[in-house]
């Protein structure tokens, strides 16, 4: 019993994304989780920042925080689009009108290219066309958040709304062993408790809610 509560939390999570994702700072710690609980706790409201940029080697783990991000998100009934850039921004999308998360991996200078007017679109226009085959285009509202997940060293986000991350790549840490470890809490009720962190996540009084409009302070 005693062994089940001590592991049902998420405190590896937390230690990859505090330390891993935000360097221990715990001003972009908190930072970002006010982020994540915006999409959870405000979903229709998507003003602020709009999009993370999470920078590192493959193997790092920066698709694992995002994972169990979108694993919240399913079961809120939410409607996750985890694809490659050409299947967002292509003809015929893979986003729809309740889509709250677009987690884009691979994220690279050549996939900003695809089509970066859709991109452009998708992350500044509170409406979105969907082209719908055999169907009539529809205008549906954009709720959509996004986290481009890069391993190009040099490329760095080029707009205001997009904060960018990078992944610590610490020689010293085997990320395999580590990322293993995350994945076990996690399957045993870590991902309970990290959905009611987020869910409930009340932002300290120096990174208020609306900080997500200010990327200068992060």
């Amino acid at each position: 019993m005693g062994e089940d509560l001590m592991e049902k939390n998420w405190d590896k999570l937390q230690s990859h994304i505090y330390f891993g994702m935000c360097g221990g700072d715990t001003k972009r710690f908190n930072w970002f989780m006010t982020w994540m609980a915006h999409i959870i706790q405000f979903p229709q409201d998507r003003w602020g920042v709009r999009a993370v940029a999470v920078n590192g080697p493959s193997g790092s783990g920066k698709s694992t925080i995002f994972n169990y991000l979108c694993d919240v998100l399913w079961e809120e009934e939410s409607r996750i689009a985890l694809a490659p850039a050409r299947d967002v921004f292509g003809g015929f999308s893979s986003v729809n009108e309740k889509t709250l998360l677009v987690v884009l991996e691979g994220w690279n200078s050549a996939a900003h290219e695809i089509n970066p007017s859709a991109f452009k679109s998708l992350l500044m226009d509170d409406y979105f066309v969907k082209e719908m085959k055999g169907k009539n285009a529809a205008l549906w509202a954009n709720n959509m958040r996004f986290a481009l997940l890069t391993s190009e060293k040099d490329w760095q986000p080029c707009d205001r709304r997009i904060v960018n991350f990078a992944m610590d790549d610490d020689p010293l840490l085997d990320k395999k062993v580590w990322l293993a470890k995350v994945h076990a809490q996690m399957s045993a009720g870590g991902l309970e408790t990290f959905k009611e962190e987020v869910e409930t996540w009340v932002t300290p009084p120096e990174n208020c809610w609306a900080c997500l409009c200010n990327t200068t302070d992060v």
